[in-house]
Formats: C-alpha cells, sequence, structure tokens
C-alpha cells in the first residue's frame, strides 16, 4: 500500500536499498556460520543432514498449496483470508511432523544410513514450529515494508549463528547443524509476532480456501515439479554416491549460489508484489521488468565468473583441503548460479500476471531432461557431472522463459539479449585480467592475497563497464522515470 504522495517507484527503490543491506547483512553472517562449521565438522555430517533437510523439503514442496503467493497477488482485504491460510498451516505442519517422524526409519534405509533416522526425527520439528509462524508477515512482503521482513529475516540467521557454532565447537558432530536450525525456526517463530501486531486466529471458510487455491492450484503443481527438479539431484547423489558425496555436493552449491540466491531471493521478495501492482500496465511492467534484469545481470554476471575463476583457491584457502573434491562441482554450480539469477525474474512476472500455469510447464520440461541426463552423468563425473546435468537443462529451458517475457511485457528481442550479454562479455574481461593476477601470485594464494585478487578483479569489471555500458553510466547517475510514468 502507498502512502500519501509515494509513487511504486519510490516504495521499490527504497524496498530495494532495504533488501541489499538486509539480505546481505543476513548472507554475510550466514557465509562466516557456513564457512567456521565446514572448519569444525566432517562433510558426511553436513551429507547427514543434507538427508534431513531433503525428506522435509520434499514433503514441504509436494504439499505447497501456493497460498502465500495468491495472498500477495490478491488485492482488498485480506483478514479471513489470512486466519483460513493460517489454519491450513497449523493442520500442514503437523500432518507433514506426524508424517516425516514416521517414516524416518524408511528415509534412513533408503539412503542405507541408520544414523540418519534420529536425525531426521529432531529436525521434523521444525516444521511444527514454522506452522505457527504468524502470517501477518506476508504485508511486508505485499506491501515492500523490507525494513520489518530485514528484523524477522535476521533473527533466525543470528540465532542460528550463536547456537550452532558453539556446539560445533563442544560437540563436533552433525548435532550442532540440528540444534542450530531448530532454534533459528523457534527465533523466526517468535519474532514473526514481535515485528508485526497482525494476529491471526483459527478461521476455516471453505470459500476463502477455494478462492486461493484457485490461483496456488499451479503453484502447487509447480512447486512438486520443482522439488523434484531441486531435491532429486541431491537424493540420486545421496543414493548412488553415497553421504559423504552427498555432503560435498550440497556445501558445493550452497557456496557457489549464496551470492545469486540472494539475488534471486530478493528479486522475488522485490518484483513479485511491484510486478502484481503494476501488472494492468504493460509499458510500466515492461520498464520495471528490464530495469530489474539490467541490475541482476550487471550483479550477479561478474560474481558468477569470479567464483568460477576462484573456487579452488576458496576451497584451499577457506574450507580446507579437506572439501578440495567440492572444487570443480562449485564452478560448475556457479554456472547454473547464474542461469538461475536472471531466470528467477521471469517467474515472479508470470505469477503477478496470472500466468503461473508457464512457470509448471517449464519446470516439467526442465525436470524431463535433468531426469533423462542427471544418472547417466552423475555415473561418469561424479558430483560434477551432477550439477552439469542441471546446468544444461537450465540453459535449454531459460531461453523458453524469456521468449514468454518478450511477450508478454511486448519488448524487443535485441534489446532484451543486450541487457544480459554486455555484463557477461565484461565478465570475461574480468576473468582474463584475474587470471593474470594468479599468475603473478606463483603459487599458493593465501587470505590476504585472495581478498586482493577479488577486489582488483571488481574494480577493473567496473572499470569495463564505465567505459562499454552507457546502463551502468545511467545505473550510476540513475535517471528517474518521467514524471507521468511514476504517479
Amino acid at each position: 500500500m502507498l502512502g500519501p504522495g509515494e509513487s511504486l517507484t519510490h516504495k521499490v527503490i527504497k524496498g530495494s536499498l532495504w533488501i541489499l543491506i538486509a539480505r546481505g547483512l543476513v548472507q554475510v553472517t550466514a557465509l562466516i556460520n557456513s564457512v567456521i562449521l565446514a572448519r569444525l565438522l566432517a562433510p558426511s555430517d553436513f551429507g547427514l543432514m543434507g538427508i534431513a533437510l531433503m525428506a522435509l523439503g520434499v514433503l514441504q514442496g509436494f504439499t505447497n498449496m501456493g497460498f502465500r503467493e495468491a495472498l500477495i497477488q490478491r488485492k482488498g482485504d485480506l483478514r479471513e483470508h489470512l486466519d483460513t491460510a493460517w489454519t491450513i498451516s497449523i493442520i500442514r505442519g503437523l500432518v507433514l511432523f506426524f508424517t516425516i517422524f514416521l517414516s524416518a526409519p524408511l528415509i534412513a534405509r533408503f539412503f542405507e544410513n541408520p544414523r540418519a533416522t534420529t536425525v531426521i526425527r529432531v529436525v521434523s520439528f521444525s516444521l511444527l514450529l514454522g506452522s505457527f509462524s504468524n502470517i501477518g508477515v506476508i504485508y511486508f512482503l505485499k506491501n515492500l515494508d523490507f525494513r520489518k521482513q530485514f528484523i524477522y529475516d535476521l533473527s533466525g540467521t543470528l540465532t542460528n549463528v550463536l547456537v550452532a557454532i558453539p556446539l560445533a565447537y563442544v560437540i563436533g558432530s552433525v548435532w550442532a547443524l540440528v540444534f542450530g536450525l531448530l532454534s533459528s525456526s523457534v527465533a523466526t517463530a517468535i519474532a514473526s509476532y514481535i515485528v508485526h501486531p497482525y494476529r491471526p486466529s483459527l478461521r476455516f471458510n471453505w470459500e476463502k480456501i477455494k478462492d486461493l487455491a484457485n490461483y496456488g492450484k499451479w503453484i502447487t503443481v509447480s512447486q512438486i515439479f520443482l522439488v523434484l527438479l531441486n531435491r532429486g539431484d541431491s537424493g540420486l547423489v545421496g543414493k548412488v554416491l553415497g553421504t559423504t558425496a552427498l555432503g560435498f555436493y550440497q556445501q558445493a552449491y550452497k557456496f557457489a549460489s549464496i551470492p545469486i540466491t540472494e539475488i534471486t531471493e530478493a528479486a522475488y521478495k522485490l518484483t513479485f508484489p511491484a510486478y502484481s501492482q503494476l501488472q494492468d500496465n504493460v509499458e510500466r511492467l515492461r520498464i520495471g521488468y528490464l530495469r530489474t534484469l539490467r541490475f541482476i545481470s550487471f550483479i550477479s554476471a561478474p560474481l558468477t565468473a569470479g567464483m568460477f575463476i576462484m573456487a579452488p583457491d576458496f576451497v584451499r584457502v577457506f574450507l580446507g583441503d579437506k572439501w578440495m573434491p567440492a572444487a570443480s562441482c562449485m564452478q560448475v554450480s556457479s554456472l547454473w548460479g547464474f542461469a538461475l539469477s536472471i531466470s528467477a525474474n521471469t517467474g515472479s512476472l508470470f505469477q503477478a500476471v496470472g500466468r503461473p500455469n508457464l512457470i509448471t510447464k517449464i519446470v516439467f520440461l526442465r525436470l524431463i531432461i535433468t531426469g533423462a541426463l542427471l544418472y547417466p552423468f552423475s555415473l561418469w563425473w561424479g558430483i560434477t557431472g551432477t550439477a552439469i546435468a542441471v546446468l544444461v537443462s537450465a540453459l535449454i529451458m531459460d531461453p523458453v522463459a524469456f521468449y514468454e517475457v518478450i511477450k508478454i511485457i511486448e519488448c524487443d528481442t535485441m534489446e532484451f539479449c543486450k541487457i544480459v550479454f554486455a555484463p557477461v562479455i565484461n565478465s570475461l574481461v574480468m576473468v582474463f585480467f584475474v587470471v593474470a593476477l594468479k599468475k603473478y601470485f606463483m603459487g599458493q594464494i593465501h587470505i590476504a592475497g585472495f581478498f586482493l585478487i577479488v577486489i582488483l578483479g571488481g574494480l577493473c569489471y567496473l572499470a569495463i563497464s564505465y567505459i562499454t555500458q552507457e546502463d551502468f553510466r545511467d545505473l550510476i547517475r540513475y535517471k528517474p522515470y518521467r514524471k507521468e510514468q511514476i504517479t
């Protein structure tokens, strides 16, 4: 909701700043936490936790009814919708908790790891805790109020750090990860009632359920496909290559995609509600989408290139030699992260204009391609082959998604391509510069050298972008829309 005299553009800009600050702080904290835990714990501990999180993620994805997206997209009074959605959330949480708790031995047997049974059962309590969170926080996204969203997000991250790291020092096992997650769930649930005054009540209204489900049905189907797509690779690694390989694979993906995932998450939180408010104005929708795509491409391209070229050094310097098998997988995962960052903006557009069915169809085709490649690639090249299979499916289907976007926003194809490829080319120049710097060091790079190369590489990218991209100079000067476009 816009305040008096406040334009949507102004609110989006303000929201963008809060997202950058908030997500940056949250993820720097999470990254430091992950590096420390990787030093203290074994890859098999992360693999064991990965099995538990995979089981939870599959069930959560299969039962996602799309109510959250429907509430953001819907206009008007939402009170009865919110109470009904909160009631369904509690019922769903209870059902999922008991399902996971009872099926834990079967899941552990599937992965041939008896230790996973207890871990899965304890982790399943996070489902129960999360279901009671205040659904009123949906207004933070709906109204682009990311200042309070920041407080909400940070509470869980900081609690995880404060619990997991000391436990890792003391007990040095997977239980540090487990109790860090549970404490984070408790903190997040409590914070949801502190940061937002809405107090949900138990309400079961069939009409409201049908209303939300009518929009959310495509979200539900696409979430099922996404679960199979995003969890299937980890499931295959854990089953075929073992728990330790799963630990390598999931941590490689995590470190390679942390910056990109944050850009993707931030973009979704910002663009979905913003696009929803612009869904009836194609011109403003086009301007908003292309500006977002330009910003995402500009940031994510050098991050991807940097991670690709520096991944082996990052692993050796920060994680230790025991994690070196994850280096090549991390490089491939960084490329997939770039594809994810620029395509995620398409998903929020499809949902905002009432076309979530497009997401479902595209994800389904990606699932078929990934399923065909996953097993043979994993057998031939291990966890790196798994990452390659995921990357190939994205490279095939993302152009299809972009084609649909171009039709919806009525955009020129060449303009669209220029926005994406210009920062990619500049990032390749940066890569050659970084390779030259690494040769200058003539040996192993240590912490100071690593940060020096990163800083110099970033400065090189900014310099090249300033020389070659008029769009970048516009971003620095920020050329505002005409008054009639933003009121």
